[in-house]
This record gives structure tokens, sequence and C-alpha cells, in this order.
């Protein structure tokens, strides 16, 4: 604890305080898609789930051609719903269907630098392929480069019985050569041969699907299929909101920051900060503005009172939020914001002064209800917001804290029909001597830190021990730190196979299976194109994972170095010269 990492790429430093460690961020942008948005008006009355409902059914975009008691039938009757356990390593015959669609809104999306290559974060359930009883089946929307399955196959054949060609022999992946925007599951369903050779190569009987994100394309994905869909069913995504996790914050009773209900005009949030602002004795020093529907802290705007006017106060919170909003999203406005406010709501929450950590607990609700939890982080945030890594596990100061609260929070998402991956955020401060945890929001999908724990857990055969802790097949308790945001203009223009080329010249940079610690990367796609990738460092003790990781990051900038004095940046010329008269 309290240890400091510093990244330093691209011959610039950037910091970014946390106290676990340093990151470096470096903003990019890619070509921006967003879906139609609801004209259907809608006044601030009625209870915020019916308001949500309401908005979601004024979409003309989404189709009602899927049914949710058929997927339910499916799911009671089919073996899916018997399994055991779902956190524990599971030897049972199934074929896994893997969708890592990242179907949510595509503006929001388009925030985040590379993002278009998060569909092979989910590349790490390639280790499910150590149960030799398992097929899987890897859709995404371009082919994943050979180099790269070779590198998760050879790291599987190193800590387990199950060598790479027989895996591969249980591995289909299919690609739908399509590079558009639109979301994978969209793309899919375009598709009825690629659907169809899915269906050739699973038994319905023994199969389920899973996904990052349950939407109406994923349902009627797994309506087509006749498989059981180990997600939420798009009805219940209201729960996975910021209106909707307050909710379950207040029917689980558990702490969480004050804040205002959801709002859809400026107006009316305007108002209700100043009722807030009056209420906490004008004591408040910022508060956090959140669109209902955001994805890794992205749609979060910092507002502070400085400039706040009691005496015209409405007046001057309007003006504030006009001009001195802090967006995490470098190129979002005040006008583009109050476009998604009209269209997604909005709604402001008190920022919690003096909290030390941001950790977070991850668990899934089983098909048959069941809450089992499956790990906490501490979350490596920029600007106290984005996500930009994690250190596993949280500190053992409030570590039963929040998995306490996580499995409260899991009870009432159970009760509304829940069945899937959830993680909940939290803020972590000390208040008369004792630990106290407010919860921030629901992450209602995988996230950020499901990648990371699903490789460590696969790759060490480890347990979830009663404490938080990750027991392994050798006895040891493993910890690691984990990233997706390596940055380097540098590193563009190198294809997955030269930089796996340059890892598999350094030991250091390799996972040893023996010993069950090293590196693994992932994000591998994304190099060529944004000079990105991730990576988690896994070791036998806290300060090792972090003195792992902190080689790791100086090995990888003296190779930038390296390249960059190599390299030679050719532009493309188009002068025409006029030829020499005579």
């Amino acid at each position: 604890e309290g240890s400091k990492l510093l990244l330093r790429l691209g011959g610039s430093t950037v910091k970014v305080t946390f106290n676990t460690a340093l990151f470096v961020l470096t903003c990019g942008s890619i070509v921006r898609w967003r879906r139609s948005s609801p004209k259907t008006p809608l006044t601030s009355q009625g209870n915020s789930e019916e308001r949500f409902k309401v908005r979601s059914e004024a979409n003309p975009t989404i189709p009602r051609t899927a049914s949710r008691e058929f997927l339910d039938k499916l799911i009671k009757e089919h073996e899916f719903s018997r399994k055991l356990s779902w956190a524990a390593m599971s030897k049972d015959k199934e074929d896994v269907i893997i969708i890592p669609s990242l179907s949510l809104d595509q503006s929001e999306l388009s925030k985040i630098p590379a993002v278009t290559f998060y569909e092979e974060r989910q590349l790490c359930t390639l280790f499910f392929l150590n149960n030799p009883n398992l097929r899987l089946v890897y859709v995404t929307s371009m082919p994943v480069d050979k180099a790269i399955v070779e590198y998760y196959l050879g790291i599987l054949e190193q800590t387990s019985m199950v060598s790479a060609n027989e895996a591969h022999k249980r591995l289909f992946l299919v690609s739908c050569n399509d590079s558009s925007v639109m979301p994978l599951t969209s793309k899919i369903l375009r598709r009825p041969k690629l659907v169809q050779k899915i269906r050739n190569f699973i038994n319905p009987a023994k199969a389920h699907m899973t996904c990052f994100i349950s939407s109406n394309l994923e349902r009627d994905l797994a309506c087509q299929l006749e498989v059981p869909l180990f997600s939420n069913d798009p009805s219940l995504s209201y729960w996975g909101t910021k209106i909707g996790s307050r909710e379950a914050f207040k029917q689980a009773g558990i702490k969480f920051a004050k804040g205002t209900p959801l709002f859809y005009t400026v107006g009316e949030l305007v108002s209700a900060i100043a009722k807030l602002y009056i209420q906490e004795k004008c004591s408040v020093r910022k508060f956090v503005i959140k669109l209902n529907v955001g994805f890794s802290g992205e749609g979060n705007a910092l507002l502070r009172t400085d400039n706040f006017n009691k005496n015209q106060l409405e007046d001057s919170v309007l003006k504030c939020l006009g001009t001195e909003l802090e967006y995490t999203y470098t190129l979002e406005t005040w006008a583009t914001f109050q476009e998604k406010i009209q269209e997604h709501g909005v709604l402001a929450e008190v920022w919690v002064e003096n909290a030390v950590e941001s950790p977070s607990c991850q668990a899934l609700i089983n098909p048959r209800g069941e809450v089992e939890l499956l790990s906490t982080h501490e979350q490596l945030l920029n600007g106290g917001m984005v996500y930009q890594g994690c250190v596993f596990p949280a500190s053992e100061n409030y570590r039963k804290l929040i998995m306490d609260a996580t499995y409260k929070v899991g009870q009432v998402l159970s009760s509304k029909g829940c069945r899937e991956r959830f993680a909940v955020d939290y803020v972590v401060l000390q208040e008369e001597g004792k630990w106290v945890a407010y919860a921030i929001e629901i992450n209602l999908r995988w996230g950020g830190t499901s990648h990371p724990m699903i490789t460590a857990k696969n790759l060490t055969n480890s347990e979830l021990t009663e404490e938080g802790l990750l027991r392994a097949c050798d006895d040891e308790y493993k910890f690691y730190v984990a990233t997706d945001n390596v940055q380097n203009d540098v590193y563009t223009g190198l294809t997955p196979e030269d930089f796996l080329e340059f890892v598999h010249s350094k030991p250091e940079l390799q996972f040893d299976g023996e010993n069950l610690t090293g590196v693994v990367f992932h994000l591998l796609s994304a190099i060529s194109v944004h000079g990105k990738f991730g990576f988690i460092a896994i070791e036998n003790s806290p300060e090792k994972a972090l003195e792992l990781y902190e080689r790791t990051v100086e090995l990888l900038e003296k190779e930038a170095t390296e390249i960059s004095q190599n390299k030679q940046y050719t532009e493309l010329d188009l002068k025409i010269t006029m030829p020499e008269s005579g």
C-alpha cells in the first residue's frame, strides 16, 4: 500500500496521482456513431424505474422480436440452471458462446481510445478451455490475429494438462469481417448464415451464451440460437443505471452519496442542485453531474461550487453548469452534454470528501438467484472517476466491509430478476476512527476488472477464500496489478506478431507456468492503430506484483525508445510540380 507507479511514455510525462499507483492517460478519439434519440417528451412525474422504461420504449429503433418468456422457460428447463457454482472452476461438459459486443450508447463508447478493439478483452475466456469438457465459441467483428490466439493457447498449455492443439480443436473462432462501428451483436443478427454456423457447432442442450452486456440484440440472438442467456434481460437494465443503482443501494440498506432524482431538463437539474446545496447548509464543495447511462466514468462531469451565489442561487448554478463544468471527456461541451441530458437523463451527487481510495467488489447472480462473490479491487482512476486499471485485492482494512455490502446489493438485484455478473464501485474513508464505504454505482455487466480476475483465476487454478484472497493450486496466494491503458504512439505500425516476438525474447515479460506468476498481455490488436494495449502482472505478494508491474513498464518504455529512434515518418506529398519550360 502507498506504493507509487510511474508510466513515462512517448517522451512526455503526465502525472495522475493515486494512493496506490501513478498512471498515464493518453486521450484519443475515434469516429462517433450514435443511435437516434427518442423524441417522445417525458415529464418528471412518476417513479424513476417507470420513467426509464417509458423512455426506452419511446425509442423506435429497439425491435420487439424476442420473447423474455421464451428465454425464462428455456433457462428453467435447461441444465444451465442446475450448475452448482459459477464462481468456482468447472469441469462440466458444456458449450459456451462468448459475444463480446459493447451494445452501449456508441457516442459514449467513442470517448474511449481503441474501444473498437475492446471485443478482445474477453479473450481471457480462452483460458476456460483448461476444462477438457468445454467447447468455446468466440465471435468478433474482425478476425483475431493468429499470433494472439497462439499466445493465449500457449500460456494455457503451460498452466494446465491441456495442449494448445487439443484446446484449439474445441475453439470455434467466428468473425463477421465487418469493421463498422455498429454493435457486434447487430452484425451477427444481420448474418443468418453465421448464426447457423454457430448452431451447427454447439449442442443446444449443453450450451449457453454470455456477453459483455445484454440488450435486445443479445436477447434476440439467444432466442435464435435457442440457448440460455447468462445475462440480464434488457427490461432489467434500469438497475445498471445511475438512478437504478441509488434505488438498489437504498433497498439494500447501505450507505451511498447524497444526490438528486433523475431529470431530463436542465431547469429541473438546476433547481434540484440548488435545493440540495441549501439542505447541506451550503457546505458542498463539489457535485458530480452524471448522465444516467455512462461507461467507465466517461458520462460524468465535475461541478465546483466556488462561484455559487447564495442570493441568486439558481441563476449562478445555471451559469456554472454552462461555463465551468469539468468534463471527464475532453471533447465534451455544454451543448453536447445538454443533448445527452434530454436523451438519457441526468442526476447530481454530492462529491464524497476525504475519500482515500475507490475500491470495487465483483460478484455474480447465478441462474438460481444465488449471489456469489468473485473479487475485490482497488480501482486506479484518472481524475477520481475514469477507470484506468486495478490492483487485487482491495485493502484488508475495508475488504470485508465492501464484500458484505455487495452481497446485500446482489440480493436486491436477484429479487428483481437479475442474473449475471455485476460490480459495485465505492469510495472509502474513515469516520470517527472507523472505515466507512459509500456505494457509488452498479455496473450490471462485465467490467474492467472482469478479465484480469478471469485470467488470474484460471491460469493459477485459484479459488476465492472467505477473506477475499486468491489461493492457487500451489497453495500460494496470488496478487496482481492490471491495466488496459498502456499507450505510446511509437508502437503504432507494429503488428501483434511483432509485439509478441519482443515479448517472447524477454523471459521477464512472459508467464511462468511452473511458478504461476508473470505477465499476460491483452488488447494486442489495438497496438498497430493506437499504440495501446493492456496487461496483468501476477505475483505471490502485493509488493512483488507492483514490482513486476513497474519492471514491465520500464522494459516497454525502453523498447518504445529504441523503436522511436529507428522509426521514420514520411508524410504523403500531393503537391504537383509544373514541368520546366522548354
